[in-house]
């Protein structure tokens, strides 16, 4: 506890949290977190690499488990397995200083399941591009552990940035929104938290404040940008700035719809990639009807 002094020469008393940052004021908004990165990472960082013995060392069984490993190494011959007492221990410690810094004292986790959600079905080759990345030993075995833990969901017919912004935007007072990936903390107004850190790029975490035109326009950007994380090519050749010149804040929804169409037209694409593009990037397509969550593909207003 440190004493400073504020307007008036008035002294108060703020906590400090071990890393010599001040702690929030405790509020009763629940951490709605897309817990997906908070999982990846901490899986990531508990991984135990092991030698692989000669084949006779295993049974059957252990060697398929081994040789299908998604961490497995043919050169150096290892592979790696998660240890979850202790990935479950880097879950805890992050959420603490997210707690901390938010002074928020419960929590919601949101974690996409599978490759079963609708972007999938209505285009195979999303995320393709990642198909070279070795998925942490027990990412999936975690995040069920953390549901067990925490208030936790597992999504498979949407991911969880769909539903945290969906959960945000129709419950605004009830929830902090946490979250790392700008394309989901863009998407919704409000003021929220980035919780993500690096001690190596001298990265805290910090609140943002999105403003209701950002959150407007944003979707219609990522429309023309495209992400390429994701395997959403847009428009080649236009990056933020020149995608810009096509969408601002200052547009109605159909005049952004145009600007984005006039954007594909100048490198020859057609409306359909644009439509495609947009159910793709949009976070906004998820409505409650009778009690239960639905999906309503995104289309223009007038059509």
């Amino acid at each position: 506890m440190e004493d400073f002094e504020i307007g008036e020469g008035k002294l108060v008393d703020i906590e400090l949290t071990e890393f010599g940052k001040v702690m929030a004021p405790v509020n009763d908004k629940i951490a709605l977190i897309d817990a997906d990165t908070l999982a990846w990472t901490s899986a990531l960082a508990a991984q135990q690499e092991h030698q692989v013995m000669p084949k006779e060392f295993y049974s059957e069984m252990e060697w398929d488990a081994i040789m299908t490993n998604a961490t497995y190494d043919e050169e150096s011959m290892t592979y790696k397995l998660i240890d979850l007492e202790l990935a479950l221990q880097y879950a805890d410690e992050k959420l603490k200083r997210i707690y901390e810094l938010t002074g928020c004292r419960v929590c919601e986790l949101h974690f996409s399941g599978g490759r079963e959600n609708f972007r999938y079905l209505i285009f195979p080759n999303y995320k393709a591009n990642r198909k070279g990345m070795a998925i942490p030993d027990g990412l999936g075995e975690l995040k069920l552990a953390l549901c067990q833990k925490y208030t936790g969901f597992i999504h498979t017919k949407w991911e969880a940035d769909d539903f945290v912004v969906y959960r945000k935007k129709y419950y605004p007072d009830d929830y902090l929104l946490c979250a790392v990936d700008k394309d989901v903390l863009n998407s919704i107004k409000g003021k929220h938290f980035n919780y993500y850190e690096s001690g190596v790029f001298n990265k805290d975490m910090h609140f943002i404040e999105t403003s209701e035109g950002t959150a407007k326009v944003w979707p219609y950007l990522q429309c023309i940008m495209g992400d390429s994380s994701d395997g959403i090519e847009g428009v080649k050749g236009l990056g933020p700035k020149k995608a810009a010149l096509f969408v601002n804040e200052e547009m109605d929804e159909e005049e952004l719809w145009e600007g984005v169409l006039k954007a594909y037209r100048s490198k020859n694409m057609d409306e359909s990639t644009a439509m495609l593009n947009m159910r793709l990037v949009n976070m906004h397509q998820l409505f409650s009807a009778d009690g239960e969550i639905e999906i309503a593909l995104w289309g223009p207003k007038d059509v």
